[in-house]
């Protein structure tokens, strides 16, 4: 998980108390985790932000800060490496922003996702071989 010092989202969980959590016999944070990928859906807190607005050291400027579920973010890394372990062989070496060993530091994908193709980017998942839940 990241580190403490990450701010929580709307849900108000941070990384910490999800540590304790994981703890308590039968790991309810993986209960909880399964039991949204096996129903294909996400608490309406995972899904939200809050955008904060924070003053740049020696500026008058501003910059955005979007505080986002600790839990939403953990599922992400799960989702992550659990594609990466099926596809790792298959995944081109130019996706190097997606793949665990690479970085890309000359150009931003933030808002990559926000014009690509939903049902051109799931036809090529299912191509892949990807199914269930990670679908």
């Amino acid at each position: 998980m990241q580190g403490s010092a990450t701010a929580p989202g709307n849900d108000g969980i941070t990384f910490a108390t999800l540590r304790l959590i994981a703890q308590v016999p039968g790991n309810p944070v993986l209960t909880l985790l399964n039991l949204s990928l096996s129903e294909g859906s996400l608490p309406a807190d995972w899904t939200r932000s809050t955008i904060i607005f924070l003053l740049k050291p020696n500026s008058s400027d501003f910059r955005s800060i979007s505080l986002t579920s600790c839990i939403c973010k953990v599922l992400e890394r799960v989702l992550l490496a659990r594609l990466h372990n099926l596809l790792h062989d298959q995944l081109s070496l130019h996706l190097s922003d997606f793949l665990l060993t690479h970085c890309t530091a000359f150009i931003d994908l933030k808002t990559a996702f926000d014009v690509t193709n939903c049902d051109v980017t799931l036809d090529e998942l299912t191509h892949l071989g990807v199914s269930g839940y990670l679908y």
